[in-house]
């Protein structure tokens, strides 16, 4: 039987960008698992040019990503994500401009050149993607109606890829492809009673242009 193993870049990756402050919950993403390869080799990198990134719900609430994405090369994601700790704050101040560096694993099919693949799953032939969407986004003021509503241009980050078994078992070539994309993103907040003066995430889109 083939050994599985966690690929630790992954894993680092979501562990560092996803560092929340310490009034937000925290929630460990499940590592995507590959196989022990024979190979590694790189290849172009992969330009995401549509298609949206939604999350829904607040920090902490275990609400699913979804992924739909199209880019070069015949590229189509149809993916999800399960860590629900991806908004640039918790209890946002009003007025305030937060850094976004929020790493997203893809779990789910993909398609490539013609070629169907796996991402995330139990597998020795699945692969791995991360999303990296990176910007900043700056809270309404405490006068706006809740809901509110801003945007602010994203951008994917460097270390953004996926990595694919490009040849059949049992001697996989595993293939990492950059990838590149950039666009806006809309963040939903509301106002709790309970907590005033301050603004809670609901909801985000990333579009990609």
């Amino acid at each position: 039987m083939r050994k599985l193993w966690v690929f630790p870049l992954l894993a680092l990756l979501l562990t560092a960008c996803n560092a929340k402050s310490a009034t937000a919950p925290s929630t460990m993403m499940p590592s995507p698992l590959i196989g022990d390869a024979g190979q590694d080799a790189k290849s172009e990198s992969l330009h995401i040019g549509s298609g949206t990134v939604t999350m829904q719900g607040q920090d902490g609430q275990n609400q699913p990503l979804n992924i739909t994405v199209r880019g070069t090369s015949g590229l189509k994601i149809d993916a999800h994500g399960e860590d629900p700790n991806h908004y640039p704050c918790y209890e946002c101040q009003p007025g305030t401009s937060y850094p976004l560096h929020t790493g997203v694993a893809m779990y789910g099919p993909v398609t490539l050149r013609g070629h169907d693949y796996q991402l995330g799953c139990m597998s020795n032939s699945c692969g791995n993607g991360l999303l990296m969407l990176d910007g900043s986004v700056t809270v309404p003021p405490v006068t706006a109606t809740s809901p509110a509503t801003t945007s602010a241009p994203f951008t994917l980050g460097g270390t953004s890829l996926m990595q694919l078994g490009t040849s059949p078992e049992p001697n996989f070539v595993w293939t990492t492809y950059p990838l590149t994309g950039s666009g806006t993103v809309t963040f939903t907040f509301q106002t709790n009673a309970g907590v005033p003066n301050v603004w809670f995430i609901v909801g985000a889109v990333f579009t990609f242009r």
